[in-house]
């Protein structure tokens, strides 16, 4: 059985740009989340180094100044007691 042709329309037409545009939007949508994701994932991890970076600092500080750290520790511990009493 042959498929009868439908006869061309206005609203066939229409239909049809309507259609193209919103899959170019979805297209551009997409593209633009791809990119959006990447920036993210870079961000994350720089975010990650920075980290790690400064975790080592700390580590390598309170290895060698173990009395300065305690002392810091300490004070840090006054601050926030009577900043959290008030």
């Amino acid at each position: 059985m042959e498929a009868q042709e439908k006869p061309f329309s206005p609203a066939h037409s229409a239909t049809e740009r309507v259609a193209g545009a919103a899959h170019e939007t979805v297209d551009h949508l997409a593209e633009r989340a791809a990119q959006a994701e990447e920036r993210v994932r870079r961000g994350t991890e720089r975010a990650e180094t920075y980290g790690k970076d400064a975790a080592d600092s700390v580590t390598r500080y309170v290895q060698e100044h173990p009395l300065a750290s305690l002392g810091i520790a300490a004070a840090a511990g006054f601050v926030l007691s009577a900043l959290l009493r008030r």
